[in-house]
């Protein structure tokens, strides 16, 4: 399903109105995912603020451990069920089956 042009009825900063170092993830983003997720998109409007998540997720996310990213995925997946936070489920789920390369992860993810 294609993410909708709109986030809310603020809407959100046009690229051009971004800091470059802003700029560089989201063209990263639409070369690597085809869009923007809507989590950057919202915190556009506050460009610190996307650089503070951005640099925890990566931190969680990326950083060296023990934890393989489907491991990492597979976490997300079970805190995100347990805050009740659908779009994160429904993001972390996705890149759990896309790393598993197994279908039935889908329906364990459930």
């Amino acid at each position: 399903m294609p993410q909708p042009d709109h986030i809310s009825n603020l809407g959100v900063t046009t690229r051009s109105e971004l800091d470059e170092d802003i700029q560089q993830v989201f063209v990263k983003c639409v070369d690597k995912l085809g869009y923007v997720p809507n989590v950057l998109a919202a915190y556009s409007f506050r460009p610190q603020c996307l650089r503070n998540f951005m640099s925890i997720y990566n931190e969680i996310m990326l950083s060296p451990s023990g934890l393989s990213k489907l491991e990492r995925e597979m976490v997300a997946v079970v805190v995100s069920s347990a805050n009740r936070c659908y779009y994160c489920l429904a993001v972390h789920g996705a890149a759990g089956r896309r790393l598993s390369n197994d279908p039935s992860w889908e329906r364990c993810s459930r």
